[in-house]
């Protein structure tokens, strides 16, 4: 499969735009295919999930296909020489009850994000964990579609990572605190399911609808990247902390506030542990003006916290340091000077100020020997 973009979007957004990916300007070429599997590959599900869908609906293009009316940000897949969905006004779904949406969560392992067969629902979101997207209308969960895109999307607590809930919760505090986006969140209980709820940044309130869809891309995809290539094993990786920093730097309509932001996303990731930051858990969003900024931060755990999780961070510091207990001030000094942004280096001192007082303002949730012992040595990452 190869992907081009069509004469009305450059009639509309001009040549060389970049509306749809950073990676990617408006073109008349056909994109090679190493973009293009860039571009597919980040609108599906990773891992038992998307093997699970695979099975059910074929290849990545026939899954992607089936299922792309409904994925991230504002992109929609559909045929080439077919019409593109229209939005249906006053759609009304039957909300769901709480044993509707246990039942989803319980059947995620067969239907990943509520998706099988036998489902109506049809959507596509990346990731490797668990989730079930849902709708939001007159504050009642229902089913998502075209119409009614997913606002909220539902992680249960898997039984292989107890605490995991509270975990990424608490981590999200802990930047929020530290005055980085982050979506808003809440924990719920579906029949003694344990769920964190977190609403979907690239969903904004409409007059006519109940959410109108905002694109994003993370940045696997802003880089052209495919995700198997999300984690950086060397200072050398097309997804090393260097190529998200100028990812982010080079495009961002408020580069000195998203780098900040970035900055001190760094800093948590390396305070508390969090091994999975991988380049996919970070996006950029592009505004209705046509502008691009970091989006907020999502899926912020401190893997640490579990002996069997790998605990290499997700991009070695300072060339090759990748055990957040090894990192101090003067690798990460010298990892954001490399970079060559202007203020760098004094954004990591603010980094370290505002998550020094994040921490203090927040309770870790559970007893944790290799946390607390982290955590406690927080004062070696100053310079």
């Amino acid at each position: 499969m190869r992907l081009s973009y069509v004469e009305e979007a450059i009639d509309r957004w001009g040549f060389g735009s970049r509306v749809f990916t950073v990676s990617q300007p408006l073109t008349t070429a056909t994109l090679t295919p190493g973009p293009t599997a860039a571009v597919v590959e980040g609108l599906l599900p990773e891992g038992d999930a998307l093997a699970v869908l695979m099975g059910e609906f074929g290849s990545q293009e026939n899954l992607l296909l089936e299922l792309g009316r409904e994925t991230i940000g504002a992109v929609v897949a559909a045929e080439s020489d077919a019409d593109p969905p229209l939005y249906k006004l006053g759609e009304e779904p039957a909300p769901l009850t709480e044993s509707d949406i246990a039942a989803r969560l319980r059947g995620l392992p067969t239907a990943p994000l509520g998706v099988s067969k036998e489902t109506e629902v049809r959507l596509s979101l990346p990731g490797v964990q668990s989730k079930l997207p849902l709708g939001l209308t007159n504050g009642d969960y229902v089913d998502p579609s075209f119409s009614i895109p997913s606002a909220v999307i539902l992680k249960p607590e898997p039984s292989a990572w107890p605490g995991l809930v509270d975990l990424e919760s608490w981590g999200l505090a802990v930047l929020r605190l530290a005055s980085v986006p982050t979506p808003d969140w809440s924990i719920e209980e579906f029949e003694g399911i344990r769920t964190l709820v977190v609403h979907r940044y690239d969903r904004v309130p409409d007059a006519d609808l109940e959410h109108r869809r905002l694109h994003q891309e993370d940045l696997c995809m802003a880089l052209g990247v495919r995700p198997g290539e999300k984690y950086a094993s060397s200072h050398r990786s097309k997804t090393a902390l260097s190529r998200l920093a100028s990812v982010v730097y080079e495009n961002s309509a408020t580069p000195a506030e998203d780098m900040q932001a970035f900055v001190t996303i760094l800093v948590v990731n390396v305070a508390i542990g969090n091994a999975d930051a991988h380049a996919r858990n970070l996006s950029l969003l592009h505004l209705s003006d046509g502008t691009v900024q970091l989006a907020p931060a999502y899926d912020v755990i401190p893997t640490y916290h579990y002996p069997s999780h790998f605990r290499h961070l997700a991009q070695p510091v300072d060339r090759d340091v990748l055990r957040p207990e090894s990192v101090t001030g003067a690798h990460l000094r010298a990892e954001v000077e490399s970079w060559g942004i202007p203020g760098a280096d004094v954004m990591l001192d603010t980094a370290y100020e505002r998550v020094e007082h994040a921490l203090a303002k927040t309770v870790f949730p559970l007893s944790s020997s290799p946390l607390e012992e982290l955590l406690g040595r927080y004062e070696r990452l100053r310079l």
